[in-house]
């Protein structure tokens, strides 16, 4: 039951402590240039019916978005998710 009240009704120190996990996570990919944060990717669409994970991603380049290639650049709202989470993670 504790788990169900922290997904739907965290306290403020895990609400903060979530979006400090997501800060790293987020900081983590893009150390790693990770596909997902680069602006050639191209993540699914948000038209798609119910749960779909891995339809239709693709990529600008014509490559498969799995590893990192010599044509990464980072998409520059990774960078505003990042300072968003940081921002909700620490007041």
């Amino acid at each position: 039951m504790n788990k169900l009240r922290r997904v739907f009704c965290p306290t403020p120190e895990e609400e903060r402590e979530d979006f400090r996990n997501l800060a790293a996570i987020i900081r983590n990919n893009i150390k790693n240039r990770v596909c997902g944060t680069c602006v050639h990717y191209i993540t699914v669409p948000g038209y798609h019916p119910g749960f779909v994970t891995g339809a239709d991603e693709d990529c600008d380049t014509g490559r498969c978005p799995i590893a990192t290639c010599e044509e990464y650049k980072l998409n520059p709202e990774e960078l505003d998710n990042l300072h968003e989470a940081e921002r909700l993670g620490w007041r």
